[in-house]
């Protein structure tokens, strides 16, 4: 990724999991969301971001129950 957020590579990141929906998509792009997240962060001048990265344990302790019901059998982990 050259620039921070950028929605392209976020469609690429997307589209390269094979999310053409059902019920696999949310951990997929749960799990896709974080990855571009961390690394537009990274890119990023704004120390904020860094600490919403470093918050994203707690994020996914209240996020991933919620695709569980969604869809017991998906990886939510990278």
């Amino acid at each position: 990724m050259e620039n921070a957020y950028d929605l392209k590579v976020l469609g690429q990141i997307l589209a390269k999991e094979g999310l053409a929906g059902g019920e696999q998509a949310a951990g997929k792009a749960y799990v896709a969301l974080k990855k571009w997240f961390a690394e537009s962060a990274a890119l990023s001048k704004n120390p904020f971001d860094d600490m919403v990265v470093a918050l994203l344990p707690q994020i996914d302790a209240v996020v991933i129950p919620q695709i569980d019901k969604i869809s017991p059998d998906v990886e939510t982990k990278p």
